[in-house]
């Protein structure tokens, strides 16, 4: 572990620490610069941690209760010690010189808060290559399911937002706007409002495609409880941002891809980097002010890192995980609600249609309602 990391990476696990340690494997070819590694056990089991806690390359800090994305990420970002914080899906490999180009990147672009990678799913096609923000608050993939080896989005960009998966922000522009809002928890939509927060600061999110990962995008939830969340948390970030979304484009009705395509050619593009040198340029970030000191507790190793008071903060947490629980059961209970009005519109009208059916073969004679039938079958 680096006495005075360049970067740290940050790591959240929930319970699936086997594919912590297989991302955890994937870091150092990642990059050739001094980095740590600081893992946030977010509410996971003490006795899935047993090996990971022998480990002296890895800072890492327990949270008794899950505190969401934004809050792992946040808990994590006051033990680091990098002027480059890279935020890492536990479900992600990274590529061999990722972490490399992010900062590469960032160092060639002094006024670049956040840096974001190409994101390849475990099959090969493209995941994202940037994201674009509508003015509805809904947002889109750039390049979402194009195939694999597909040279399309290629140039370095300016973006609205990047995924934090193979995110790189700078310190000094994280500490500008206060890291990831938990208000979005447990997670949704805080990568898009930590972008959003950048250019409220004059500092811009650009994508870097020669920084690659792979997204095995694992699912801990059910489809219906994501969709119930991405839309809760989109809601407030629609109002949150809605003089700046006013300014955004808005959505596609027709021809998605070609909108798409559009709005990447409008983005300011960036001279592509010299990857055939495995060196990173120095220099300091523009608004650096030095070295960024320890944070004030982990259990991890270095020093001046003590035993974290976390009471309040998991208090707080608990707090919003019951009431995420409770704005769930209320949605559940309106769309069961729902379901039941509709079921029982339609046992009424099969009632009142037995009912006129009943009363016609109680007028027409049979012979006549027999020969209306046979018409019909022979149109």
């Amino acid at each position: 572990m680096p006495d005075r990391p360049t970067v740290s990476v940050i790591v959240l696990v929930l319970d699936r620490v086997d594919l912590l340690e297989a991302c955890l494997a994937t870091v150092a070819g990642s990059t050739s610069l001094p980095a740590e590694v600081v893992v946030v056990a977010n509410g996971t089991d003490e006795a899935a941690l047993s090996d990971l806690g022998r480990r002296d390359d890895v800072v890492l800090v327990r949270s008794g209760v899950n505190l969401g994305f934004g809050g792992g990420c946040d808990l994590a970002a006051e033990v680091a010690r990098g002027e480059f914080l890279v935020f890492v899906n536990d479900d992600s490999r990274l590529d061999p010189g990722c972490i490399d180009r992010l900062v590469q990147r960032a160092r060639s672009t002094p006024d670049a808060g956040a840096v974001g990678s190409r994101i390849f799913a475990e099959d090969g096609l493209l995941q994202e290559a940037g994201g674009i923000i509508w003015r509805d608050g809904t947002s889109a993939h750039v390049g979402r399911d194009r195939p694999a080896g597909d040279t399309t989005y290629v140039t370095p960009r300016d973006v609205d937002y990047c995924s934090a998966n193979g995110l790189l922000v700078r310190r000094s522009a994280w500490d500008a706007v206060g890291g990831f809002d938990e208000a979005y928890y447990p997670a949704y939509y805080e990568d898009a409002d930590l972008c959003m927060q950048l250019r409220r600061h004059g500092l811009r999110t650009v994508y870097e495609p020669t920084a690659t990962l792979r997204h095995l995008e694992t699912q801990s939830s059910s489809p219906e409880y994501r969709r119930f969340l991405m839309d809760r948390n989109r809601e407030t970030f629609r109002r949150r941002w809605s003089d700046a979304l006013a300014d955004q484009p808005p959505p596609p009705a027709a021809d998605r891809r070609g909108t798409i395509d559009r709005r990447v050619a409008e983005s300011r593009t960036f001279p592509a980097l010299d990857v055939r040198s495995e060196s990173v340029p120095t220099g300091t970030p523009v608004g650096d002010d030095g070295p960024v000191a320890a944070g004030p507790w982990s259990d991890g190793p270095g020093p001046g890192r003590a035993q974290p008071a976390m009471a309040e903060r998991e208090l707080r947490h608990a707090r919003f995980a019951l009431e995420v629980k409770d704005a769930w059961i209320a949605t559940l209970t309106d769309e069961l609600r729902a379901s039941r009005e509709r079921e029982e519109r339609r046992t009424r009208f099969r009632r009142q249609a037995r009912s006129v059916g009943r009363r016609v073969q109680a007028i027409v004679p049979p012979s006549v309602t027999a020969r209306i039938w046979t018409r019909r079958g022979n149109r």
